[in-house]
């Protein structure tokens, strides 16, 4: 509905651009866009299975061989959707950008997303690299793909903020010693001890 959208006529314009543009087995598929003088119609890929996030809730919390079966395919649960055959596929374009200088080299500034994955450089309000701070984000996902619950959920937004930027988690006991270990290395508040994407790849709790 246009008339609701408002200023966010422009971040609904920038959603829609990378949609059209992208295609990839693991991102939800644009058909079509149909824009009358009153709304925007789009067409897309259908998902049976609902949101990764409710698919987590509903199972309490999943074994780490499932698990491991998400975490390889990945953002944020809310943003991902499941197919009848259990394939993740990205589906939330609205944050995204192309950073002059490569995604690896850029340094950000604006905070973006949801509060509860930001990582604590975001908080803080410094210049942040996009992909180590992503790095943080895959671990808040991690985390509630083991454990049912997110590392900093609370319903006052400052108490969430000062637990992301002191670490302050509870580990569960059932959890295994190499999930453990994986979470810790992602987990790292200075950005710079972060485990970077190369290293997460080739961790033995991945392979």
């Amino acid at each position: 509905d246009k008339a609701k959208l408002g200023s966010d006529a422009v971040r609904v314009a920038l959603e829609i651009k990378p949609m059209k543009d992208l295609r990839h087995q693991y991102i939800c598929q644009l058909y079509q866009v149909i824009e009358t003088t009153e709304y925007y119609f789009l067409v897309l890929e259908y998902f049976c299975n609902g949101e990764l996030f409710d698919y987590i809730v509903n199972r309490n919390r999943l074994s780490e061989e499932q698990a491991r079966h998400f975490f390889r395919q990945i953002v944020s649960a809310e943003n991902l959707l499941l197919d009848r055959r259990e394939n993740l596929k990205l589906i939330d374009f609205g944050l995204c950008a192309q950073p002059k200088g490569g995604i690896n080299l850029a340094y950000l500034g604006t905070a973006c997303g949801s509060p509860a994955y930001a990582a604590p450089e975001i908080i803080a309000g410094t210049n942040y690299r996009g992909d180590v701070a992503d790095m943080w984000s895959l671990d808040v996902l991690l985390y509630t793909l083991l454990c049912g619950t997110l590392p900093f959920d609370d319903e006052n937004i400052g108490s969430m903020y000062s637990k992301i930027q002191n670490d302050i988690y509870y580990m569960p006991p059932f959890l295994s010693p190499e999930s453990v270990a994986l979470l810790r290395l992602m987990l790292q508040v200075n950005p710079m001890k972060r485990i970077r994407l190369d290293d997460l790849l080739c961790h033995a709790w991945l392979i």
